[in-house]
Order: C-alpha cells, then structure tokens, then sequence
C-alpha cells in the first residue's frame, strides 16, 4: 500500500496532508522561517528566475502541491 493509498484509507484531507507537508518541511529545515527557506533555495540555483517560474507554475496549477507534498511525504516516511 502506497502512503497515498494510506491517507486516503485514513481520510486525510488535502488540507491535512498540507499540514504535514509544512510540519516535516519544518522539522528538516532545523525549523527555519519560510523567509530564510526561500533565501537558502534562491541561493542554490543558478538562476533564481528559475524559482519564480517553479511558483508562478504551482500558483496555476494548485493540484500539483498536493501531489508534491504526497511525493515528501512518502520519502520522508
């Protein structure tokens, strides 16, 4: 059984299973503030418009956030 097939037996909601995104996206953060994530993240690529693009994308397309965060969710279980 997959962790989605799991949630979905366990009735999570999308906005549960955001939660949890944002809880162990936190925790493995060492708990830094989303400001200091996006900074850290901003300084990892080569072309911080490649960001801009990434967000813009999943502004558009909010069903790719839940599948994002099922994907964090199953490497992180």
């Amino acid at each position: 059984m997959s962790i989605a097939d799991d949630l979905n037996k366990k009735g999570a909601t999308p906005e549960t299973i955001l939660q949890v995104l944002d809880t162990t996206v936190f925790e493995a953060s060492g708990d830094l503030s989303p400001d200091d994530i996006m900074s850290n993240l901003r300084a990892a690529v080569d072309d911080e418009a490649d960001v801009d693009e990434a967000l813009e994308t999943l502004r558009k397309h909010p069903e790719l956030v839940n599948e994002i965060a099922l994907l964090w969710i199953a490497h992180a279980a």
